[in-house]
This record gives C-alpha cells, sequence and structure tokens, in this order.
C-alpha cells in the first residue's frame, strides 16, 4: 500500500509541475490520480471519434489502436475507481455503432418493436465493453484484427 501511494504521489507531483499548477488546483479539479487520468482518456477518445468519425468498423479500429498505445495507463484506470468512466464511454460509443448496424438491416428493423431493438442494443453493447476490457487485461488473446472480426459477426 505505502508503494501504491508513492506512485500516486509521484503521478501527481509530475503532473501539476508540467501544467504548472498547484496541488491545490490539481485537487480543485480531480478527485485523485485516478480520476484524473480517466479524464485524459475519455478527452482523447472524445477526440480521436470526433476527428475520424466514419464507419462503426473504424471507430473501434481507432479507439483499439489507442488501447494498445496506452495500454499502462488503460489498465491502471480500468484497474482503479475511475473505471466506471471508461466502460461507460465506450459502451456509449459501441451502443452507437450497433445502432447504426441494425437500423440499417432494412429487414429486420422494419418489423422489429424499437423497445426490444433498443433493449437489444444495449445488452450488446455492454458485452461487448466486457469483452474488449477482457483483451485489454489480457483475458482474450486475439489479435485487434481478430477482436474487430468477432464483434462486428455478433451484431
Amino acid at each position: 500500500m505505502g508503494a501504491k501511494k508513492q506512485a500516486v504521489r509521484f503521478w501527481i507531483s509530475g503532473i501539476v509541475n508540467r501544467c504548472g499548477i498547484s496541488r491545490r488546483t490539481f485537487y480543485y479539479h480531480f478527485a485523485d490520480v485516478y480520476e484524473a487520468l480517466a479524464w485524459m482518456l475519455q478527452e482523447d477518445w472524445k477526440d480521436l471519434i470526433t476527428t475520424n468519425e466514419t464507419d462503426w468498423e473504424s471507430t473501434i479500429e481507432i479507439l483499439l489502436t489507442h488501447f494498445q498505445d496506452n495500454l499502462q495507463l488503460c489498465r491502471v484506470v480500468l484497474s482503479s475507481s475511475q473505471h466506471f468512466r471508461i466502460e461507460k464511454l465506450f459502451c456509449s460509443k459501441l451502443e452507437e455503432g450497433i445502432g447504426k448496424c441494425v437500423h440499417s438491416d432494412e429487414g429486420s428493423a422494419e418489423d422489429a418493436d424499437p423497445e426490444d431493438t433498443s433493449i437489444r442494443i444495449q445488452c450488446l453493447a455492454l458485452a461487448m465493453t466486457s469483452i474488449i476490457i477482457a483483451w485489454i487485461n489480457r483475458e482474450i488473446l486475439c489479435s485487434k484484427k481478430q477482436l474487430i472480426k468477432l464483434l462486428k459477426s455478433s451484431i
């Protein structure tokens, strides 16, 4: 526990020194370093998704690439009390993408009950979020390309 506290102090010191702010200012904006790290990832992803808004598969590939490039940071945040922020953001982006795929499937979308479709989309997004987190934590061993193919085939 002592080593963890020391690492957190080091991270916060680095952040405040680089930003030229006081620790008080840091804690005014963030409850702890994990909240700050989650916020950084969240902002990066929003920028990535907005800048590269293409099809669903490309968006997933962009996010997974960002996960790979920032693997340690993602794992730290996902193992912290702030994991819900990342999971919620990723799940909402998956819901958007799945919704586009489901609604573009003209044959089944016409007869489907909108409420059932919404629930189906939410369930798929939650399941996919769990799969992606397991992939980040190396509980699922496959390439990024294989993961995208798996996620796409489940829609």
